[in-house]
């Protein structure tokens, strides 16, 4: 994992750290560096050997784990990854604050099957968004995120006071624990950690419908300087990602184990669990949906058209 000191720092000096990797030919067998989250919605990087598509494509992938996307991101930005999964407005946040990313492919879509939800302690009075008036409520990341737009958006339209809730930011293995202290009312949990509440914390609500749609809850993206490089090799690597996603979303009961294995849950629990599905082409108008619902409620503080990251 990489701290979000360091994360930050690296982002701080992206411009001026941009790596320039060798270009790679179309056949040529390679090794790229990626990075990600272990969360359900960004494990797709860790099936390429599983699914076979390494093998088929000669593209494999050297993962490293990140606490977060504005680290994957900062990770990307330094020239220490080649590419990256990560929430597509954390990938437009970079953008609006000068870094070239460039989404590659859409990830991970939300399509009705939530695999986050707000909780609270099982013990609170809490029941709907106006109770959280005055409260601290944790966060995976305040930078920008979709699960951080889909709860504001969820206060919002429940005529919750956002100037009076206090966001801190915390990983989602801490969050159940920090509820249950009574450190923070209340946080947007994903799974797998939704799978393994304890009795003492419950579900108060699926936020996620209010951003509206369906939209992106996850993109790969590199930076201009790998692309402009890599053309060739970032056709095949995209075309790759597409057939990762078709047999990731046909064989959950297998990616099930390797999501077990990075997230250190009983395979079981995951493979009850409910699971992110994959875009399988280029349909952008779910990362559109996700900007601009970013910007609605403030984490962005632009709008970013997607002639900017493509």
């Amino acid at each position: 994992m990489l701290s979000r000191r360091r994360a930050l720092a690296l982002t701080a000096a992206a411009p001026f750290a941009l790596a320039a990797p060798r270009s790679v030919a179309a056949a040529e067998a390679v090794t790229l560096k990626a990075g990600t989250s272990p969360t359900d919605a960004y494990a797709e990087p860790l099936y390429f050997a599983p699914s076979g598509i390494s093998a088929k494509t000669g593209i494999t992938l050297d993962v490293s784990l990140f606490s977060s996307s504005t680290a994957t991101a900062a990770g990307c930005a330094s020239g220490a990854l080649d590419v990256g999964v990560a929430d597509p407005i954390a990938i437009a946040n970079g953008v609006v604050h000068g870094i070239p990313f460039r989404i590659l492919a859409p990830g991970s879509v939300y399509m009705g099957v939530t695999t986050s939800y707000i909780c609270v302690a099982k013990s609170s009075s809490i029941t709907s968004a106006k109770d959280l008036n005055g409260a601290t409520m944790g966060s995976v990341t305040l930078a920008s995120s979709v699960a951080f737009v889909a709860t504001k958006s969820w206060l919002a339209a429940g005529g919750a006071d956002l100037s009076t809730i206090k966001f801190v930011e915390m990983p989602y293995a801490s969050m159940a624990a920090a509820i249950e202290r009574g450190a923070i009312a209340g946080a947007s949990i994903a799974e797998p950690f939704i799978s393994q509440l304890p009795p003492t914390v419950r579900i108060l609500a699926n936020p996620n419908d209010a951003i509206g749609g369906r939209y992106a809850t996850s993109a790969w993206f590199t930076t201009a300087a790998w692309l402009e490089r890599n053309p060739v090799l970032a056709r095949r690597l995209t075309a790759a990602i597409y057939d990762v996603a078709r047999w990731s979303n046909d064989h959950q009961a297998d990616t099930a184990v390797v999501l077990a294995d990075a997230t250190h849950v009983d395979v079981e629990r995951a493979r009850s669990m409910k699971r992110a599905a994959f875009v399988t082409s280029r349909d952008l108008q779910p990362i559109a949906v996700s900007l601009a619902a970013a910007v609605k409620v403030g984490v962005l503080s632009r709008p970013v058209a997607l002639s900017e990251l493509m």
